[in-house]
C-alpha cells in the first residue's frame, strides 16, 4: 500500500505565547469512568490484562512495549504517556489559533491509536517538546514508524512542520519501504495580517497513491487469520496509516501473528 501524506512546511510561528494549562490541566475523563486519559492508554496498550487498584479508576499491573527504547514494563509507574507530536510542538505548528476545546481534545486524544503512546519516563523526557530534526528514539527498529506517525498526526490535525523537520522526516523515509511518502505546499494566508513565511521545498513524489483506509480498530486478534499470510496482509494495509492498531505485533519487530502457519 502506498500513501500520499501533503504537509505544510512554514517556518514555526505562533502569535500567542504557549500556556500548558489552556490545553487542561492534567489528563481528563471524556467517558466518566473514573479512568482518565492515562489510565485509558495504558488499559488499552498492555499486553497482558491489567490489574486495577481498588476501585477499578487506576492500573496497578499490566505488560507494556515501550517502543522507543525496545523495553517491556510491568510496573505503570515507570512509563509516561507522550503526545507522540508534543503540545508544545502543535502549539508552535498552529495549534496556538485553536480553541481551548480544540487544544484539549488534542491533549487527550484517544480515537488514534498512535497520538498518545506509553513510553519510558526516560525517554519521554529526553524527547521533550523536541521534533524528529532533533530527536528520534534510540530503538532504531522504530524510525519507520516514528516518522509515519509524526507525519499522520501533522495532516490530521493540519499541523504545519519546519523545513528542518520536513528534511529530518524525509531522512528518516529513506530507510523505510516506500509505502509513505509526502508531497509538500505552502501554507494558506490565515488572517488579514502578514502570513507565515514559508519555504519551497522540492515535493516528494508517489505513483500509486491510494485513499486512506478507514481506521477498523481493534477489530481483529490473531484468532481471526488461518495463516501468517492473511494476518501480514490486514497488518500491512493498516499499519502504515494507524499504526499496530489491533496490536498483532507484540515484539514490535513489523511482523504480526508469527504464530500462525506460514509465520517467519
Amino acid at each position: 500500500m502506498e500513501l500520499l501524506a501533503t504537509l505544510i512546511v512554514a517556518d514555526a510561528e505562533s502569535q500567542l505565547e504557549y500556556e500548558r494549562s489552556d490545553w487542561g490541566s492534567g489528563w481528563s475523563d471524556a467517558d466518566g469512568d473514573c479512568q482518565d486519559t492515562r489510565q485509558e492508554v495504558l488499559i488499552e496498550e498492555s499486553t497482558s490484562p491489567v490489574i486495577l487498584e481498588d476501585g477499578g479508576c487506576r492500573v496497578e499491573i499490566g505488560r507494556w512495549y515501550g517502543a522507543f527504547t525496545d523495553t517491556w514494563f510491568d510496573d505503570p509507574g515507570d512509563l509516561d504517556i507522550d503526545h507522540f507530536v508534543p503540545l508544545a510542538n502543535a502549539h508552535r505548528s498552529g495549534g496556538w489559533a485553536w480553541d481551548r476545546d480544540t487544544k484539549r481534545s488534542y491533549a487527550n486524544d484517544l480515537d488514534d491509536p498512535g497520538h498518545l503512546i506509553a513510553v519510558s519516563s526516560s525517554a519521554n523526557r529526553s524527547k521533550g517538546a523536541r521534533g524528529p530534526e532533533e530527536w528520534t528514539p534510540d530503538h532504531t527498529g522504530y524510525l519507520c514508524t516514528y516518522a509515519t506517525t509524526w507525519i499522520r498526526i501533522k495532516v490530521r490535525w493540519s499541523l504545519t512542520v519546519t523545513p528542518a523537520e520536513h528534511d529530518a522526516l524525509s531522512g528518516l523515509l529513506a530507510g523505510c519501504d516506500g509505502s509513505v511518502t509526502f508531497s509538500t505546499t505552502p501554507p494558506a494566508p490565515t488572517s488579514t495580517t502578514d502570513p507565515p513565511s514559508t519555504t519551497a521545498v522540492e515535493p516528494m513524489t508517489t505513483t500509486d497513491a491510494i485513499d486512506t483506509p478507514a481506521n477498523p480498530g481493534n477489530s481483529m486478534d490473531c484468532s481471526d487469520f488461518a495463516t501468517y499470510a492473511e494476518a501480514e496482509a490486514w497488518f500491512d494495509t493498516y499499519f502504515p496509516v494507524y499504526g499496530d492498531v489491533a496490536r498483532l505485533d507484540n515484539d514490535g519487530n513489523g511482523q504480526p501473528c508469527e504464530s500462525l502457519p506460514g509465520g517467519p
